[in-house]
């Protein structure tokens, strides 16, 4: 067949036509039964033609700094200050 389209330009324009016409044919298809509901259809359709916006996969991105001794400070303010109550009465003797 790769000889025959070397050979004649008349037999590679039209296997080209006739892909195009077969894959016109396809795409009519899908596109009537995707309005008729197939979700399917619908599904491979949106996927396929707006792939931006249609896809399996998800992607996120996070940018976030985090500053840990800007935490850890923050942590250390919102901690009570309590001593137990043999530390003070240990210290009370002492003076």
């Amino acid at each position: 067949m790769a000889r025959r389209k070397r050979e004649k330009g008349n037999f590679d324009t039209a296997l080209k036509q006739g892909k195009y016409k077969a894959l016109a044919e396809v795409e009519n298809s899908l596109f009537r039964s995707a309005k008729k509901g197939n979700i399917r259809s619908i599904i491979f359709y949106l996927k396929n033609r707006d792939p931006e916006h249609w896809k399996d996969k998800m992607e996120t991105t996070h940018d976030h700094q985090i500053n840990l001794s800007q935490i850890i400070d923050d942590a250390k303010k919102r901690v009570i200050d309590v001593k137990p109550a043999s530390i003070e009465a240990d210290a009370a003797t002492e003076k």
